[in-house]
């Protein structure tokens, strides 16, 4: 089992915790679509590191289809089955009722803040630094990463604000009593941790691996997003300071290094994750957060199923439990595979010693090879059916790319 990185107290804490600094505007009636370059929105971003973010933009270049499979397939997947969580996706109905619509933004928010810039400290700051964006026209700006992670964090209030002042008895019960107010930093913390690791768990078991400064490259970009999304900002951390104090080296609410945010995860995931199955401890148990996790996903692969040919429709689902864990498929009830797939699961393996008393199994080759290309199948196909129904636009792209 793994340690805890924060305490207990401390997560229940975060769940009581929203946005402080834009609660405070919205006290003040301010007018949210002004405060994109207000400096006490802005002014508490982490420092960047213009190398870490170049490589970890080369690393989606590099595996484009492989990242996007992850979050599609496995990050949203587990995101439904969270206890509390699912219950705030289902309450805000647009997630079920114009699937399509928020995939669609969901995958322009990651290749825009995934964009390519050039290896030069300029190019990093012209995406990441709101400061060298003041001479820019606002059609500029609006692709800029910085932009979209406020436009993000503005849309996130918004969702708190309309959620919390509903009075329809169904959005109160998905919501329950962990979700005062919705989107809190728990929630958000997970999501931002479940964008780095599931990716570097889909990527393991395929039989890829990226070295640990490629790993910290890519966390530091979702520290970066983070900031900009006000995860565990100065405002955060003063009103958890009654619970526990955030050390100084932290990235916002990440602990230094890889082994303890990946601690992180796993804390967070087992307090979210509850086992449903009939010999599991179900007591105090969300059987609403259920429904809604298995209804969410259910028309996720309505979505991707559609972008199938009529003899692969069967391949999502498929692809969707080989690549998440047991618990999850249950809390989805997504069932077993045949007979092909779970024998992927049996080859042999071949240990590999990672320190004085401790060895691992790494993942069979051959049922790398054979998951990596039904997901990116999968991945590509919707990506196609997606893109006929949701104009993505690709910052960064060629000019040719915005030719009629």
């Amino acid at each position: 089992m793994s340690r805890a990185i924060l305490p207990q107290a401390a997560l229940e804490r975060l769940r009581t915790i929203g946005d402080p600094a834009l609660e405070r505007l919205s006290s003040k009636k301010q007018n949210f679509d002004k405060l994109r370059l207000r400096p006490d929105l802005l002014s508490a971003t982490l420092e960047l590191d213009t190398e870490k973010l170049f490589v970890a933009q080369r690393l989606y270049g590099d595996y484009t289809a492989e990242i996007s499979g992850a979050l599609l397939l496995a990050a949203l997947p587990q995101s439904y089955a969270t206890e509390y969580g699912a219950g705030v996706l289902g309450a805000h109905g647009q997630l079920s009722s114009d699937l399509t619509r928020r995939i669609g933004l969901t995958a322009q928010f990651l290749v825009t803040v995934l964009q390519q810039g050039k290896d030069t400290a300029a190019d990093q700051k012209r995406l990441w630094d709101w400061n060298q964006s003041k001479s820019m026209d606002a059609a500029a700006v609006a692709h800029l990463p910085w932009a979209v992670c406020l436009n993000l964090r503005i849309f996130h209030h918004r969702v708190r604000a309309e959620l919390g002042a509903s009075k329809v008895e169904g959005v109160k019960g998905l919501l329950g009593d962990k979700n005062k107010p919705p989107l809190n930093q728990e929630d958000l913390l997970g999501m931002l941790l479940m964008f780095s690791f599931v990716v570097f768990e889909v990527l393991d078991l395929y039989g890829i691996t990226w070295t640990a400064d490629e790993q910290e490259a890519y966390l530091h970009l979702w520290d970066v997003v983070g900031a900009y999304l006000a995860i565990g900002s100065d405002q955060v951390k003063s009103v958890l300071a009654d619970t526990c104090t955030i050390p100084p080296d932290w990235h916002g609410l990440r602990p230094p290094g890889i082994d303890q945010s990946r601690c992180l995860v796993d804390q967070i995931r087992a307090r979210q994750w509850i086992d449903p199955t009939p010999q599991a401890n179900v007591a105090g148990m969300s059987w609403t957060a259920l429904r809604a996790g298995r209804v969410l996903t259910r028309a996720l692969l309505d979505e991707l199923e559609q972008g199938m040919p009529p003899l692969l429709m069967p391949l999502p689902i498929a692809v969707m439990r080989a690549l998440n864990p047991h618990v999850v498929r249950d809390r989805l009830n997504l069932g077993n595979n045949g007979v092909l797939l779970q024998s992927l699961s049996l080859l042999p393996k071949k240990k590999v010693r990672v320190g004085v008393f401790t060895s691992v199994d790494t993942p069979n080759r051959l049922a790398g090879r054979v998951l990596r290309t039904l997901a990116n199948d999968v991945t590509a196909r919707a990506s196609v059916h997606l893109g006929r129904r949701f104009k993505l636009t690709m910052p960064g792209a060629p000019d040719w790319h915005h030719s009629p």
